[in-house]
């Protein structure tokens, strides 16, 4: 398995919309907690399935993209270095 290094994507979590972007992807939040901001979203026609979670604590993100067909699926683990502070969403 080989694995290509990805630096510089930018993730917002928009606490006014619920909703978590990166890419061109806009997801809605599942869940937020304390320690956790959850996303997911389904997409249909061939589009994979994405979901994902921040953890607020280790400001580490892990997103993974579910296709219809398993071999196509991806897992990200990334670390976080937040532009602003983590705040506690209500």
């Amino acid at each position: 398995m080989e694995f290509a290094p990805l630096s510089n994507l930018g993730i917002i979590v928009s606490d006014v919309d619920q909703t978590v972007s990166f890419q061109d992807k806009i997801l809605p939040i599942t869940k937020i907690t304390p320690l956790l901001v959850g996303f997911s979203s389904q997409y249909a026609n061939g589009q994979p399935t994405i979901s994902g979670r921040i953890d607020r604590l280790t400001k580490s993100v892990e997103i993974d993209w579910t296709y219809e067909n398993v071999g196509e699926n991806t897992h990200w683990e990334l670390k976080c270095r937040p532009e602003g502070r983590f705040r506690d969403w209500g």
